[in-house]
């Protein structure tokens, strides 16, 4: 069976990805029939048909072009969502990283009072730390 060519409009909603680090979401604002291109709200032109739906870069970087532009739909939605996820969820890691970091740069005075009994809330907090930890650790691997 013969696959139908997808053809962009003006106004289409669009997911691009740059093979490496940025995916984000633009709108095709023109559209050139004669050139087959359509030119994107975020700058990119590309082919305006694509069997595959992926649509090929058609500007100066088609030729070292790693990434995507599809066309959004319910499967490149999901596709959107996730990566946004990944990257909310490496940024709250990474802020959260730092946070205990900061509490676990436990002075000498600290660990001191630690081994001494004389802390029972810091103890308190770092074995709940370790906890949460082994928790997470358990249900992502």
């Amino acid at each position: 069976m013969k696959k139908e060519k997808l053809k962009l409009k003006v106004g289409d909603q669009v997911i691009c990805y740059d093979g490496a680090t940025m995916m984000s979401t633009s709108t095709v604002t023109a559209v050139d029939k004669e050139n087959g291109t359509a030119t994107l709200k975020n700058g990119i032109i590309c082919k305006r048909e694509s069997k595959e739906n992926n649509f090929k870069r058609a500007d100066y970087m088609a030729k070292s072009f790693q990434g995507f532009v599809k066309l959004l739909d319910n499967e490149t939605q999901e596709l959107y969502d996730a990566w946004i996820f990944k990257q909310a969820f490496a940024n709250t890691m990474e802020d959260l990283t730092k946070k205990i970091q900061q509490r676990f740069n436990i002075t000498h005075p600290e660990m001191k009072a630690l081994a001494f009994g004389e802390n029972p809330e810091l103890l308190e907090y770092l074995l709940k730390v370790k906890r949460s930890i082994e928790k997470l650790k358990e249900k992502l691997v």
